[in-house]
């Protein structure tokens, strides 16, 4: 055996046959590869499973979720599918859900610093006010006597009416001044905020600092709604959270709902006494059990990825590392965010891996703290049924929940401008789908955990396809309906767990005489 071999080598090493056999050589190495690309490619792709975690920088193949756990905080990265079909650009949705956890030995939580912004222009007199002033009240008689509060106060302009205060030191001074509160002028809501947020300059650097900002009406200080949201944007980055909740039914939801998302906060309708008392609770308890703060995910995406749009965060970026502003986060308040991503799927082969990083400080420990997850792949394959095949159930019924509920907005906005038959035949349309969704979560076995958020947007479709038929949008009932659609959408976007599968938030025919 050993001659032959040496003859060929001896024959190869003659410089009239080395470019012969060098072509012949090559052929036969792209050939090989290109078998080898295509058996990849043909393979059908495992069945969805969790990563492993550790410490691993590899991917785990087939993998569509992978844990983030760091000190204080739980959580995963997950990835609608692990396969696209070749050859085009693919719909993929990435989720990054997050719960804090309470760490052992801490007895006494962090400070909380609130300023409390009210309005209180001639809109706002008689009914609305006194509610309003019971449930600034009934915030500031929930704080620890070592938390800080402010209470600033707008029209036309706006006042500082208790600066930013130790509550065990003037509580029933502060309340005094709560109920002093008359109605004013018009309605400048920047001014407002930008006073809240300066009162909360003065906090305690371990504080978590939040400004609630209660209006009824529409801004009239002429300033621009872009340079407002990029003003608050600013303080949420800077660990200071906004709120804000809509007082009646006569109030800018766009506006409104823009301020609470672009600044980390809650977003809600009060349409009545009980509904705002509702509200403040929730407040005060979301920021008492706060763990961490300044919580920001960045999202490393690979050549070829784009960030479409993010439900549940404000998204800076499209493509490389594009980063979602999370705001605080307290133990049983899980947050989900949820990227619609663009894929490049190549002929076949990798399209590439995702990953995660996860920022945040423990407010009572005063650490800064980052977490990385690891990365999940994505592979293109020959035909769209290994695609689907890939497909984790579960994170793309989320997602339909989510495309579903912006649906259900066209719907209601159809509905307001006289286009009934539209907003029906949309509203009929999504509802369908999103059953259609949840058959698909059941039969793959999801949890009815799983399941509660998509089956909420369900039944919000079908009170708003009952509403379109049965109530005048322009009534203050329709008004109100409209607006409390538009709360729970936003709850329903941020949220995880219980709070996102919450029942559908709207007001009945036998709230009408309470409304405001």
């Amino acid at each position: 055996m050993k001659k032959p071999l040496n003859a060929f080598w001896t024959r190869i090493q003659q410089p009239a046959n080395r470019r012969r056999y060098g072509i012949a050589l090559g052929c036969a190495l792209v050939i090989a590869g290109v078998l080898v690309l295509i058996r990849s490619g043909q393979a059908r792709p495992p069945s969805p499973h969790v990563g492993t975690g550790g410490t691993s920088a590899h991917a785990s193949a087939g993998a569509t979720r992978t844990p983030i756990v760091g000190r204080g905080l739980k959580g995963q990265l997950a990835i609608s599918q692990s396969a696209i079909e070749a050859n085009g650009a693919r719909t993929v949705f990435a989720e990054i859900e997050l719960a804090a956890q309470k760490l052992e030995g801490e007895a006494k939580r962090a400070p909380l610093a609130t300023a409390i912004v009210l309005d209180h222009s001639g809109s706002m007199a008689g009914q609305k006010l006194a509610d309003a002033r019971d449930a600034v009240a009934r915030f500031v008689s929930g704080l620890g006597d070592d938390d800080y509060v402010a209470f600033i106060i707008y029209d036309d302009g706006g006042e500082t009416v208790v600066p930013l205060t130790r509550v065990g030191d003037a509580r029933a001074r502060i309340l005094e001044r709560v109920q002093g509160v008359r109605d004013g002028g018009g309605t400048n809501i920047p001014g407002g905020l930008s006073l809240g947020a300066a009162a909360l300059t003065a906090a305690p650097a371990d504080s978590i600092r939040r400004v609630i900002l209660f209006s009824d009406g529409l801004d009239g200080s002429g300033r621009a709604l872009a340079a407002v949201k990029d003003e608050v944007r600013s303080w949420a980055l800077s660990g200071t959270s906004v709120s804000a909740l809509g007082i009646g039914s006569d109030y800018d939801a766009r506006y409104m709902s823009a301020v609470a998302e672009v600044g980390n906060g809650n977003y809600g309708f009060l349409g009545t006494r009980e509904l705002m008392a509702t509200f403040v609770d929730k407040e005060l308890s979301e920021s008492t059990g706060t763990v961490a703060d300044h919580v920001t995910a960045s999202v490393v995406l690979p050549v070829g990825w784009r960030a479409k749009r993010a439900f549940g965060a404000v998204l800076d970026g499209d493509s490389g590392t594009v980063r979602l502003s999370m705001g605080a986060l307290g133990v049983g308040e899980p947050r989900r965010v949820t990227l619609e991503l663009e894929v490049d799927a190549p002929r076949f082969g990798s399209a590439g891996e995702v990953t995660a990083e996860v920022a945040y400080r423990l407010v009572a420990a005063r650490e800064n703290m980052v977490v990385q997850s690891k990365p999940l792949a994505l592979a293109s394959v020959a035909s769209a049924s290994d695609a689907l095949a890939s497909r984790d159930v579960v994170i793309w019924g989320h997602a339909q929940g989510l495309l579903a509920d912006l649906a259900q907005e066209r719907a209601v906005i159809a509905w307001q401008e006289g286009r009934t038959a539209e907003a029906a035949a949309i509203a009929r349309a999504e509802q369908k789908r999103v059953r259609d969704t949840l058959a698909a979560m059941r039969s793959a076995n999801a949890s009815d955990a799983e399941m509660g958020p998509v089956r909420a947007v369900t039944e919000s479709l079908g009170l708003a396809l009952d509403d379109f038929r049965d109530v005048a949008p322009t009534s203050k009932l329709g008004k109100a309906k409209a607006l409390s659609y538009g709360s729970a959408r936003a709850r329903r976007g941020r949220s995880a767990g219980e709070a996102a599968a919450a029942e559908p938030a709207t007001v009945g025919a036998a709230d009408e005489a309470s409304l405001y």
